[in-house]
């Protein structure tokens, strides 16, 4: 079903044609047509998103397939006793999850 055949087209509308459909005034709503609509509609307020937690930031931030390369190649370096190579493929892989991880935290809250 096509949303614009259900909604009116507002900004296609006159003044007095919004006015019509919207069932108000020019001089606006008067405080029992106010009333009528808060217990109909309720307030004109979006809802609050539920915040992420930290710890799921953090986990996103090993959702990528570079990321997962380079846990693979960790994971080889320390089958072939290459620990410096691997330790330095991890320090990097947590340094930007924990970057990251501050980073989206901070713009979210």
């Amino acid at each position: 079903m096509n949303a614009s055949k259900l909604e009116p087209q507002w900004h296609a509308l006159s003044i007095d044609e919004t006015l019509l459909q919207l069932k108000s005034h020019p001089n606006g709503l008067n405080d029992a047509e106010v009333t009528k609509r808060l217990n109909l509609y309720g307030y004109n307020i979006l809802p609050l998103a539920k915040p992420v937690s930290y710890l799921k930031i953090f986990l996103s931030q090993f959702k990528n397939a570079l990321i997962y390369i380079l846990l693979i190649s960790a994971l080889i370096s320390l089958f072939v006793a290459e620990y410096t190579d691997a330790s330095v493929i991890l320090i990097v892989l947590l340094s930007n999850a924990f970057i990251g991880s501050i980073q989206e935290y901070t713009l979210r809250n």
